[in-house]
């Protein structure tokens, strides 16, 4: 059986080091333990123990996914009025590599052989630039960008009187 007093052991912690609640095999093994009361034989390792207070440790960490998760659907923004178009993209790339892609998605655009790939092409652009919003941006800064870009475009003529 596992240790629960990790105080005098070398063992790897349950939350800490184990659970990945982006995994979707760890995922599938917490609603087997949810819907039967025990986790899924030889799911957590030998080396690894749960410690007293596992569980709330997992929900805290199941509350901070949510919160990141809502928060870049522009659901904990304040008075944000960004909207997002596409689901959150599990991406773990460098900034860099993400401005590559949105690069490489409008010379996509503007090469595309047909209208229906144009639109196709400018759609997948919108998304790899939505999702550099979401991981890359300080969510919190957003909102006063989105303010300016419309002062300074309305400034400017751009938007109708209506």
């Amino acid at each position: 059986m596992y240790n629960i007093d990790n105080s005098k052991s070398n063992k790897k912690d349950f939350i800490k080091d184990f659970f990945d609640i982006n995994n979707q095999e760890h995922l599938k093994a917490y609603l087997h333990f949810q819907k039967v009361g025990c986790w899924p034989k030889k799911f957590i390792p030998e080396d690894v123990e749960i410690s007293i207070n596992w569980y709330i440790e997992l929900l805290s960490k199941f509350s901070e996914a949510w919160i990141k998760i809502n928060y870049h659907k522009g659901g904990y923004s304040g008075d944000s009025e960004i909207q997002f178009n596409f689901p959150v993209t599990i991406t773990d790339i460098s900034e860099r590599k993400q401005l590559e892609k949105i690069q490489e998605e409008f010379m996509e655009f503007l090469t595309a052989k047909n209208e229906l790939e144009k639109y196709r092409e400018w759609i997948d652009f919108l998304h790899c630039s939505e999702t550099y919003t979401r991981t890359m941006m300080d969510m919190s800064k957003l909102e006063d960008a989105r303010k300016f870009v419309i002062k300074k475009n309305s400034d400017r003529g751009y938007y109708s009187k209506k």
